[in-house]
């Protein structure tokens, strides 16, 4: 008698589901590779910052080691900010000293001004002192912002010049009580971002990033080939297994995330309530918002906001001896929908009808913004001189914004295209894939509404508040700004990586996520929705794991900020990706699981959420 093979086993699966498996297991490894060497390129890469303007086309570094640079060489100008993470021109190398390095420059190489900086070097009484004064063009009054590890620090304004040297009294400061004495020696500049040169990499670790990669792909291939199915699955129950965590050491972990997550959760409870009354403002009855209904008003709460979620959050801890999330978790469950079981006459079909346009026009109408907005960076990046897709006045979502799209997309079928930089190739790239994505969801919304007339209809929706905020939080017009706001910016102080073969790997990266994501989509097809049961796709990329789309769209966004990822602030905000889809697949894998009885079939033989053979 033979042995019946298991419910993953990809004896069962077709050509198409393999070629899913594969394609998205070597995603994951990729993702997850590319990210390990953009830390290290963090950690290893040499940077100097611009502290002194010497005139007005040499510059000069100080406080670095001048081995790094040789002169006549050319090095890549950054400065680097959340709006702008490319190289701004070059500057070369002139003179190299024991305590500084000298650049030359030309304005035409550079895409901005270079600007005036220096640093504080000492102090006098109430004042600081600038080695910088009227050669530069300073005068009483200017302001001057200082910066600590490249960070905006304060702003100083000047009170009196020499020709070489200024004074000047602190104007404001990021922390309260701010003394002269904490200035010495911090750069200053007269731009809110510090310039900074990047020292690009060997080319012998270059061809090692490279090779890496073609490595991992290669094991990777090896070990397919030797187990004769997935690594993934042969290997991952047992490492899981091997580091499962013990009934105490999970009950550690929540006692310690407890006071960040509540403090977390107070604050965006906070900011959500805020931003519902400034929509009801803005949108329903055109007023100005209360001062007592402000974002300042709200947030004065947070204490004891804080004290009611962390009391509670310690009671249901010790008592249930369980996740407090979790059990919040349960109490919010779905449990059946507006009629407590799917519709079944016609007016609960027309009812939940009704409720599927509205979550069609709200979520369907920001991907149309999307739409537009990729194809607006896009085709800029590539035709410069193409008609302008977004322009000011012109709504988005209108036949005037269509219009200008259709004009904008015959321009670029009928001219070459010039991407000035790499940069600019690749985010063309990038927004036609992704765009794609979209014409997939919008497709799958209109199959909701049109899907009745042939007798495709709506099984249930999860129209509950829970439903709502799991789902909306993933786009930042809807709820997604509030949880935006939170977070630090994506963008560090500093480019985790000169322009070169990692870079062009995460580039590369970036575009085989978005395509396997925007094929999990398309493998979808008229069963795409949020908070809709529409039935259970079994094949393809849902043959793997549950939420592949989840997992490689999250992916794929940290890849796309990885040059930024250059302090832990920044990984955790990227991170924050893989909460909120975690999140939206929890509510989503419930929901399912009550509404649509195919779906704890599809559960019990497709086991991994995320990660097949792990999670």
């Amino acid at each position: 008698m033979s042995r019946r093979p298991k419910p993953d086993s990809p004896l069962r699966a077709g050509r198409f589901d393999v070629a899913c498996q594969i394609s998205y297991e070597l995603g994951l490894l990729l993702a997850v590779f590319i990210l390990l060497l953009v830390a290290i390129h963090q950690a290893l890469t040499h940077r100097a910052v611009i502290d002194k303007t010497l005139d007005a086309t040499h510059v000069a570094a100080t406080g670095i080691s001048p081995q790094d640079f040789r002169v006549g060489e050319a090095y890549p100008l950054y400065r680097f900010n959340p709006d702008w993470e490319e190289p701004i021109g070059e500057i070369k190398v002139s003179a190299v000293t024991d305590s500084r390095v000298e650049f030359a420059f030309r304005d035409s190489d550079i895409k901005w001004t270079m600007g005036r900086v220096g640093r504080v070097t000492g102090v006098d009484g109430a004042y600081v002192k600038l080695d910088m004064g009227s050669d530069l063009g300073f005068k009483p009054g200017d302001k001057v912002n200082v910066f600590s590890d490249r960070v905006l620090f304060a702003t100083v304004q000047i009170v009196s010049t020499g020709p070489r040297e200024s004074l000047a009294g602190i104007f404001g400061s990021t922390e309260r009580d701010t003394r002269p004495e904490t200035l010495v020696g911090k750069v200053a500049s007269e731009f809110v971002v510090v310039n900074q040169v990047v020292v690009p990499y060997s080319p012998l670790v270059h061809w090692l990033d490279a090779l890496s990669v073609l490595a991992l792909i290669g094991i990777y291939t090896y070990l397919r080939a030797k187990c004769k199915s997935s690594p993934f699955l042969r290997y991952g129950p047992g490492l899981a297994k091997r580091f499962r965590p013990a009934v105490g050491a999970k009950l550690a972990f929540h006692a310690l995330v407890g006071v960040p997550a509540c403090w977390f959760l107070g604050i965006f409870v906070l900011r959500a309530a805020a931003y519902l009354v400034a929509i009801f403002c803005d949108q329903i009855v055109h007023a100005k918002i209360p001062p007592a209904l402000s974002t300042e008003s709200f947030l004065r709460g947070l204490s004891p906001a804080f004290g009611i979620l962390f009391a509670a959050y310690l009671i249901v801890l010790v008592r249930f001896k369980g996740s407090p999330f979790g059990f919040l978790a349960k109490k919010l469950a779905f449990r059946g929908g507006v009629f407590k079981h799917s519709a079944s006459d016609l007016p609960e079909h027309i009812t939940m009808w009704m409720f599927q346009a509205i979550i069609v026009y709200a979520f369907g109408r920001t991907l149309g913004l999307f739409f537009q907005q990729n194809l607006s960076v896009g085709i800029s990046a590539s035709w410069p001189n193409a008609p302008a897709v977004v322009v000011p006045l012109v709504p988005p979502v209108s036949f005037e914004g269509a219009g200008r799209s259709i004009a904008s997309i015959g321009y670029a079928l009928t001219h070459v295209p010039s991407p000035a930089t790499q940069d600019a190739m690749f985010m063309t790239v990038q927004t036609i894939i992704y765009n794609a994505c979209i014409f997939a969801c919008l497709f799958g919304y209109g199959y909701s509404l049109l899907g009745y007339l042939w007798g495709k209809r709506i099984r249930n929706i999860d129209f509950t508040v829970v439903g709502w905020l799991t789902n909306a939080i993933c786009y930042s017009p809807l709820f997604g700004i509030v949880l935006w706001q939170m977070l630090p910016p994506t963008a560090g102080p500093d480019p985790t990586m000169a322009d070169g073969a990692l870079r062009t790997i995460t580039f590369l990266g970036e575009v085989y996520l978005n395509v396997v994501y925007t094929l999990s989509i398309w493998n979808l097809g008229p069963m795409f929705g949020v908070m809709t049961d529409k039935g259970v796709r079994t094949t393809g990329f849902y043959s793997v794991v549950r939420h592949p789309n989840y997992t490689m769209e999250s992916l794929m966004f940290i890849l796309l900020f990885s040059r930024g990822l250059s302090t832990p602030a920044q990984w955790f905000a990227a991170g924050s990706f893989i909460l909120v889809y975690w999140l939206r697949s929890e509510r989503e894998d419930q929901f399912m699981s009550v509404s649509n009885p195919d779906y704890l079939l599809y559960k019990a033989r497709t086991i991994y959420k995320f990660i097949p053979g792990i999670y």
